[in-house]
């Protein structure tokens, strides 16, 4: 971390503080200006002598020289809704934390070998009037906690909250028209390739519906379905997330 020198009064004498709970929540009373670099990179706080020998390790390792921004790494794109947790087709917003089954494990695999975790997902939710933007990032920020508790990450989670059409009772006009990040189309992907450097020939798409395959199809990369909503001529359909990730990573 990099801070100003006008931080310090801020800092009190004689007392330990943590910059994270304790310095930081009282800049954002005072309305100061915060900002964060938010990365793929390799980074590790090494304030004690075990972690300073843990990272002389890994730095050597194909994991850290990977982990530069100007190295390209494959991802594994995932669809949210019925692929990460559980989807019913009678409600209009489907909650992220009634995980599926084994797809902690799954995420985790991911992790690693050397793949980028990335959720692209459609919630329209938020153009319908079902949910609000902020119920949909909390939900998300929940969902991320719920993973990193047990060993597991994404990478970076794109959502598209468009929709086109109109006439939803209570909808959310600044949400009502047309996206290239709305699945079938392929904006949230795009955008992950810049952001985080993709390598799209070694990448994958694992998703439910004909918009998730179509998506990456424009795209350029492989797409594995899991269930029974859609069927590619030709091609195998999962029974979950984590069956899915065993046919892509082998061991």
């Amino acid at each position: 971390m990099i801070i100003s020198k006008k931080i310090i009064k801020y800092i009190k004498p004689k007392k330990f503080q943590d910059l994270s709970k304790d310095i930081l929540p009282e800049l954002l009373k005072k309305r100061l200006k915060i900002y964060a670099y938010n990365t793929r990179e390799y980074v590790k706080d090494v304030g004690t002598p075990k972690r300073i020998k843990l990272v002389k390790n890994q730095i050597k390792t194909k994991k850290f020289i990977n982990a530069n921004i100007s190295k390209k790494l494959p991802a594994i794109f995932l669809d949210r809704d019925g692929v990460i947790n559980k989807e019913y087709t009678n409600k209009h917003y489907q909650n992220p934390m009634e995980i599926n089954k084994r797809a902690v494990s799954a995420v985790k695999k991911i992790n690693k070998n050397g793949y980028l975790s990335v959720i692209v997902t459609n919630q329209s939710a938020v153009a319908k009037g079902f949910i609000t933007i902020d119920k949909l990032e909390n939900d998300h920020k929940r969902l991320e906690y719920y993973f990193g508790e047990r060993g597991a990450y994404f990478d970076r989670i794109y959502y598209c909250p468009y929709h086109p059409d109109k006439g939803f009772k209570g909808e959310n006009k600044k949400f009502k028209k047309k996206s290239t990040w709305r699945k079938p189309d392929n904006g949230m992907f795009l955008q992950a390739i810049k952001d985080l450097n993709i390598d799209i020939k070694k990448s994958y798409m694992i998703g439910d519906r004909s918009a998730d395959y179509y998506a990456a199809k424009k795209t350029g990369i492989k797409c594995l379905i899991v269930g029974k909503k859609f069927k590619i001529k030709g091609s195998k359909n999962y029974k979950n997330l984590f069956d899915a990730i065993r046919a892509i990573i082998k061991y």
